[in-house]
Order: C-alpha cells, then structure tokens, then sequence
C-alpha cells in the first residue's frame, strides 16, 4: 500500500522526485493504522509539514503506538467494522468529513460480517454472499470519507476479503498489488 501511494502522491501531484518532495498538503486517513508503519515511511520520504496524517484503529494499543511514533498525526480509536451499519457514521476525527486518500490495510480479514465470524465466512462461501450488502454499505461510505482514491491491501488474498473486493466491484492494480476505488467527497467537505 505504502509504494502505490507514494507514487499516486508524486505522479497525481506532478511531482519530481528527489530526496524530499515538495508536495501540496495532501491528507490521508488510515483506518487500520495498525502501529502508524505507513505513517512513520511517509514521514521519512516527505515533508511532514505538507502531509496531514489521520490514523485510526480498533485497539487503544495501537492507537497510542502510533502515536507515540507521529507526534504530528492525529490518532483516534474506531472500528472500521461499525461502518457496515446503514446508521453508522465514521466519527474518529470530529469535523473532518473527508480525506484525500483513505487506506485500509489487513483488516478486513478480521471483521465479523453481520453475525458471521470470520471462521466461518473464510469455508462458507455462501455465507460470504449474505453480507454481500454489509459489504456494499462499508465501501460506500468509506468512499464517500474519501476525496481521491480508496486504497485497499490484498489483504493476503483472504477469501473473505477477496468476496469483498468482488462485491464492491473494487478495480485490482497487479502491479501493485492493492485494490482501489474512486472516492466520492467534493473537495468542499
């Protein structure tokens, strides 16, 4: 994920790269941040000042881990899984509506679609058919958090998560081995 939005921010940004681009802020919002790896590569190659670094993540341990790496970024604690929820709102970060990139990296494979636990859903793939629509729902309203380009892991290639690629109708780039979506959020919001 990291190496295809490097590129996306020097090619989209028309960009020449050298030890330190100069890029216009761009903001990106990681909903699995995980302990920031993505956040802490940006920051080695870029002008941190120019990038507005969003991370959120299930558990409070990774939270803070990030944290405690990217004084800069902004952390918050959310379940990306909520979001299958026709009510659920993404409400990590309170008045930001949009970012220009989202990244979801390795953690699809872990959400319970539904009352389906992952077990199940990885040998049923009837089952992963049922919440196709959960599915469906998440997508969309990370796409609609998202300015530029949703930007998805392979997540392994996990059975669950490929049913979701497939059901989002996500676009597969082989060269770089992630999934990708447009976004949907006006620069306005």
């Amino acid at each position: 994920v990291y190496e295809y939005l490097r590129k996306k921010l020097i090619s989209n940004r028309n960009v020449t790269r050298t030890s330190t681009p100069i890029l216009p802020a761009v903001s990106i919002l990681d909903v699995s941040c995980s302990v920031g790896v993505h956040f802490e590569l940006l920051r080695q190659e870029y002008d941190i000042g120019r990038l507005e670094l969003y991370g959120s993540d299930v558990s409070d341990v990774m939270v803070q881990s990030t944290a405690d790496k990217c004084e800069t970024c902004h952390v918050s604690q959310f379940d990306i899984s909520e979001l299958q929820s026709e009510t659920a709102d993404y409400n990590a970060f309170p008045g930001i509506r949009s970012w220009d990139y989202v990244i979801v990296s390795d953690v699809l494979l872990y959400v319970q679609w539904g009352f389906w636990p992952p077990i199940v859903l990885q040998f049923c793939s009837f089952c992963r058919y049922l919440v196709h629509d959960r599915m469906r729902i998440l997508a969309k309203k990370l796409q609609k958090l998202t300015r530029e380009q949703l930007i998805f892991s392979a997540h392994q290639n996990n059975e669950i998560v490929l049913s979701f690629f497939a059901a989002v109708d996500a676009k597969y780039l082989s060269t770089d081995n992630v999934y990708v979506l447009p976004g949907l959020a006006t620069v306005s919001e």
